[in-house]
């Protein structure tokens, strides 16, 4: 995955444990982060829909990324148990373009 600073679109996330896909259903909260942004569920901005969980990236967030790579991580809570991914990078380009539309 690469995000472009400036950028703004909800990133598709598949969580999966174990060849089972975490649903809404399943799941008693979820978090996803990419670099010091972190976005929620059930009360938070992180959605679910059609076995995807959606991280709303705002422009804000995306200019807020440095040029070069971001750590991205999920967490998952269910059954009374919370359990994280390892740590991914996510490459992060930068842009001539400079404020919020």
């Amino acid at each position: 995955m690469s995000i472009t600073q400036g950028d703004q679109y909800r990133i598709p996330v598949l969580i999966r444990q174990g060849g089972q896909t975490i649903t809404d259903e399943l799941a008693e909260g979820v978090r996803i982060a990419i670099g010091t942004s972190v976005c929620t569920y059930p009360n938070g901005t992180l959605t679910y829909e059609d076995g995807l969980w959606y991280f709303p990236l705002t422009q804000k967030i995306s200019y807020g990324l440095k040029p070069g790579k971001a750590q991205f991580q999920v967490q998952v809570k269910m059954n009374g148990n919370i359990v994280g991914t390892k740590i991914k990078e996510v490459e992060i380009d930068g842009s001539i373009i400079k404020g919020e539309w």
